[in-house]
């Protein structure tokens, strides 16, 4: 049987917090130390902090708040273009979870630089990784309208149509397609990508055709916004001289 000051040692220690700092399972006591690390220059070090605070930010919606109040966006931009692809996906992967807060995409937003590094990586990247998450920090941008404005600056629509098609990932996919519809959502942008020599309609239509029902909704719902929401006569007419109404027949027809 233990001994009353035994017992209370023990409870003592019991009740006392870890505060130590363990690479893969950061707290919130320890969030600041991990936000710190990233202005280590140890490649080794940089990787296992972004893949903790990947890990931490995705458990609960209070530790994003709590990564963005400690500013952690300011030190994680510098990594998104890290010569280490490691480096570079575990920090496109935090910066997406970061936008996803409401005012994580303002963070961002304040450089125009920041969304061009990322909008160029889309066009000269092949790293399955960094386009699933590059392609996701776009979606989560341009919900706002100055994401809008960089984007159309930055000149990638037709990179923006071209992985909607072609890439091999419907996450990619999706999240370019995703992009594509904030565009429109936003009236200025949207004129300057229904106006834009880079504008296909072969892209949009072969997601319809898509296997998975997420992406053909949404595609879908991107072709609705493109010809009847702006009533843009140049669209409609481009509309009608693509596939666009043989293709909404044939979805018509297999759902009947």
């Amino acid at each position: 049987m233990a001994k009353p000051l035994q017992k209370d040692r023990e409870n003592r220690s019991a009740d006392k917090k870890d505060l130590t700092f363990h690479p893969y399972n950061i707290t919130p006591e320890t969030a600041r130390t991990a936000v710190l690390l990233l202005e280590s220059p140890e490649p080794e070090i940089l990787c296992q902090t972004l893949r903790a605070i990947t890990k931490f930010s995705s458990q609960d919606f209070q530790n994003r708040q709590l990564l963005f109040d400690l500013e952690a966006i300011r030190y994680i931009l510098p990594h998104i273009e890290h010569n280490e692809f490691n480096i570079r996906r575990f920090a496109l992967k935090a910066l997406a979870q970061l936008c996803q807060l409401p005012r994580g995409p303002e963070q961002v937003l304040l450089n125009p630089q920041n969304l061009k590094k990322i909008a160029n990586m889309l066009v000269k990247i092949e790293d399955v990784f960094v386009l699933e998450f590059a392609s996701l920090v776009l979606s989560e941008l341009t919900k706002e309208p100055l994401g809008c404005e960089q984007l159309v600056s930055a000149n990638i629509l037709n990179t923006l149509f071209s992985r909607m098609k072609n890439s091999t990932d419907p996450d990619v996919q999706n999240n370019c397609l995703q992009t594509l519809s904030n565009l429109l959502a936003d009236p200025v942008s949207a004129s300057e990508v229904t106006r834009s020599n880079q504008f296909n309609w072969s892209s949009l239509l072969a997601l319809m055709q898509s296997k998975y029902l997420a992406i053909q909704h949404a595609a879908l719902k991107t072709v609705d916004q493109l010809i009847c929401r702006y009533k843009d006569s140049a669209v409609q007419k481009s509309f009608r001289a693509s596939t666009g109404v043989l293709d909404l027949c044939d979805i018509l027809e297999v759902s009947l």
